[in-house]
């Protein structure tokens, strides 16, 4: 049974994460700037360098040159595995009371670019942190041709002292919440910290008391790619039928009660320092969803022809946020993307587009991803609660639904 829960997890995380992270990490300005705390281990010759983004008070990714070597080397280090060059050369977190090589290393994308080894965290270091950057390419490794083992140490101090970041929503926005509702998204008006996110938040019943192991904890925690969007899930086995933990712990919301999301002031942004104040969302549970949304019954407002005037899509049930900001979109007859501006507006219930020109007479279609869900992760393609017997596939398969609509000339 636990292996089972492990699978309808992934399924169901996967099927959200096709609209969740959508971004690549920006890329690295190539400005070599020495940091003015950084120490070296004695005897090495720096070989490790700084590489800093705009912010030169913290280090956005690490660099060493190939150019030392012979050329035929340097092909064969370029031929390396991903998980060749991981070895040798990582992120940890130094701690003074154990060995940080034991700890796992810092998320890190690695890559050769040019003539030149680049190490970049994928979220950004924090401040207040002593970093343990370590080259220790083994012996009978081509890299270790490169220069011996070396470890260079960052720590940089905060330079803010008052705290100023705070949640500025949590969707879904409405009140009234599905009993099997699947997730919230949590923002914040800056990056924030990873690591320890879940151990701020806390959902609290009606009679006060907190209601025990609501959420999903994974140990990769979900934020989009400017640590100001974090996805909390609830656990599946709480919101599938006939799962064990629903069976042993009940359902984490309860048709009928209210509830509060609370989120902790002591969670931390990405400068070390606390939220200016906690965030509570109170809401009432109606009963559960088990319904696909239908692209057919949404109501659609044509506006005229030669005005920007919205294009409206009113759904029957609030939908996903972070998806249909994404995932939902205009062609013209050409079939072509129509660029505009989005809003999303009455608790998620209608979406509307702005043209970026004016309408003109034509045929459209709204287009729409297969994998946009509704609040209790229903898709356009299959309800949430699927038969816990039938075989989890790994890839999930995504299309387009198409709606047309026709913007009329003026009589």
């Amino acid at each position: 049974m636990t292996s089972l829960i492990q699978k309808l997890s992934f399924v169901f995380v996967s099927w959200s994460l096709f609209g969740l992270m959508g971004c690549t990490s920006p890329s690295l300005q190539r400005e070599e700037t020495p940091l003015a705390n950084k120490e070296s281990s004695k005897g090495t010759k720096n070989l490790i360098r700084v590489i800093n983004s705009d912010d030169a008070s913290l280090p956005r990714a690490f660099a060493i040159s190939l150019t030392s070597i012979e050329h035929s080397l340097r092909i064969q280090i370029k031929k390396l595995r991903t998980e060749h060059l991981e070895e040798a050369f990582s992120i940890r977190v130094a701690l003074d009371t154990a060995d940080s090589n034991d700890l796992p290393a810092v998320a890190s994308d690695i890559a050769i670019e040019k003539d030149t080894l680049i190490l970049e965290p994928i979220f950004p270091l924090s401040y207040d942190v002593r970093y343990k950057i370590t080259w220790a390419p083994t012996k009978n490794s081509p890299l270790y041709k490169l220069g011996r083992p070396e470890v260079l140490q960052i720590f940089q101090p905060n330079p803010k002292t008052e705290p100023s970041t705070f949640v500025t929503q949590v969707f879904p926005s409405s009140n009234k919440l599905p009993e099997n509702q699947l997730k919230f998204y949590i923002h914040f008006s800056a990056p924030m910290r990873q690591g320890s996110s879940y151990t701020h938040i806390k959902l609290i019943d009606g009679k006060g008391m907190e209601v025990k192991r609501p959420f999903l904890t994974l140990g990769e925690e979900l934020w989009d790619f400017e640590n100001q969007r974090f996805t909390l899930f609830f656990d599946p086995g709480r919101i599938k039928r006939e799962l064990v933990p629903r069976e042993e712990l009940g359902p984490a919301l309860i048709n009928g009660k209210s509830y509060k999301l609370v989120i902790e002031s002591s969670w931390k942004d990405a400068d070390g320092l606390p939220l200016t104040s906690k965030f509570e969302k109170s809401f009432r549970v109606i009963p559960p969803d088990f319904t696909c949304p239908d692209i057919e019954l949404w109501k659609l407002s044509i506006p005229k022809v030669g005005t920007r005037d919205p294009f409206k899509v009113t759904f029957r049930e609030p939908l996903d946020h972070a998806l249909i900001s994404r995932l939902l979109w205009v062609e013209n007859q050409k079939f072509e993307q129509v660029q505009g501006k989005v809003e999303i507006t009455d608790s998620e219930t209608q979406w509307q587009f702005i043209p970026q020109e004016k309408w003109q007479v034509g045929r459209y279609e709204i287009v729409a991803r297969s994998i946009i869900e509704d609040l209790a992760g229903n898709s356009l393609d299959r309800p949430f609660e699927v038969d816990i017997f039938t075989q989890v596939k790994k890839e999930i398969e995504i299309f387009e639904e198409r709606r047309s609509f026709i913007i009329s000339p003026l009589e």
